[in-house]
């Protein structure tokens, strides 16, 4: 990630590994880690992005900051989600000549398929049409699984058109 901005990212020392979770120890952390937040990470011999959510925080004998992660199943892909007659907000950004509106999110695979957005992106029930690659579906919002200071995990399930 040479290209980018050095101070977004951090490396750090996997000291610990569990299913669905690891933790670990900041070599040298800027201060933005909290409880519940959202972090997108990888191995150092990989390509491949994680996401994980941040449980737990401590500092170690040697006053490093230390990190239990929930890790989240494979990451599908990148989506958007496609909301008619909406007004834009904060999450839900109007564009083109129809005005119609649209919120990114990241689609999770698994027994239970979801979407973790932006705070805000959910409402119970709604309908929107989810964007994949080239590929359209009608989805209906399920329950909002967990939400954290900044995301929302919502699953879904196909909306049928009449």
């Amino acid at each position: 990630e040479s290209a980018g901005d050095p101070e977004s990212i951090e490396r750090w020392s996997v000291i610990d590994t569990s299913e669905g979770g690891l933790g670990a120890v900041a070599e040298r952390h800027h201060g933005w880690s909290r409880a519940g937040l959202l972090v997108g990470f990888r191995y150092h011999d990989s390509i491949d992005w994680q996401v994980a959510t941040v449980r737990r925080m401590a500092r170690t004998p040697q006053g490093k900051l230390g990190v239990g992660l929930r890790c989240l199943s494979e990451i599908a892909g990148c989506a958007r989600l496609r909301l008619r007659n909406a007004e834009a907000s904060s999450v839900w950004i109007a564009a083109g000549a129809d005005g119609v509106a649209y919120a990114d999110a990241i689609l999770v695979g698994g027994e239970q398929p979801m979407l973790i957005a932006a705070s805000g992106t959910y409402a119970p029930d709604r309908e929107c049409e989810m964007l994949v690659e080239k590929s359209a579906l009608n989805i209906r919002f399920g329950p909002l699984i967990e939400h954290g200071v900044d995301f929302e995990c919502i699953a879904f399930s196909p909306a049928f058109q009449d």
